[in-house]
């Protein structure tokens, strides 16, 4: 990574893909507001940036809600002067259900909610913050089951097309002005496999580290990625 070291907000980063991602930014001294539904986590993770060199502003939200993207565009605006250079829509949630034992709550918009909503809600806020930005980028983490059907998926391959049908939306008509890349990752080795009822080996699977240095790469082209695929390892998923 060469480019000066920039000013992001990284989604459901307590964990998994967007821990992994604010580790790799802050190796190269990145100002990051991080966020996620719990406290305990991302205090943990605030301290590994800035261990790692970088710059870490923790704020609890669940930005699924207006209220919780509203808080990141608050701390945006105090923290950077109001000018945002990227934004990694990470936040989701995984589970897989039988279509015919699909809840409508539970399931089916619960999912939507921490797939799609949890993605559109940022962007909509920090939109202005971006627009701001010599070279604003957006990158949501997506998935491989937003580019194929897979079983088991109503709610959460819904939610993943749905979220990649916004990302060209944007591109559509913010393209000439905010670069945006798409990154589907397939099976990626989180806790989000915990109690997966299918055959999985998580050994197998692609490791955060790899679809944070995805992100890391699409961010520094000179010329951004519209999409960057990480197809599942062989064996990590069914048998």
């Amino acid at each position: 990574m060469t480019r000066t070291a920039p000013r992001m907000v990284i989604t459901g980063a307590s964990r998994g893909i967007g821990r992994a991602i604010a580790l790799e930014f802050a190796r190269h001294g990145a100002r990051i507001v991080i966020c996620a539904r719990r406290q305990a986590p991302l205090e943990e993770v605030t301290q590994e940036i800035q261990r790692a060199g970088g710059e870490a502003v923790p704020v609890v939200s669940d930005v699924s809600t207006d209220h919780g993207a509203r808080l990141l565009a608050i701390a945006v605006e105090r923290n950077f002067e109001g000018e945002l250079d990227v934004l990694v829509n990470n936040a989701g949630h995984f589970r897989a259900v039988p279509m015919l034992e699909t809840s409508l709550e539970s399931d089916f918009h619960a999912l939507l909610a921490a797939n799609l909503t949890a993605v559109v809600l940022p962007t909509l806020r920090l939109l202005p913050s971006l627009l701001r930005s010599p070279r604003p980028h957006v990158l949501n983490i997506l998935s491989i089951a937003a580019l194929r059907g897979f079983p088991w998926n109503t709610g959460y391959g819904s939610a993943k097309w749905g979220a990649r049908g916004f990302t060209e939306v944007l591109r559509a008509e913010f393209g000439d002005r905010v670069r945006v890349t798409g990154i589907y990752p397939g099976a990626v080795d989180t806790d989000a496999w915990v109690g997966a009822p299918f055959p999985h080996d998580r050994k197998k699977m692609l490791r955060p580290e790899q679809v944070a240095a995805a992100v890391a790469q699409a961010w520094e082209a000179k010329s951004a990625p519209e999409s960057v695929v990480l197809e599942t390892p062989p064996g990590a998923v069914g048998g």
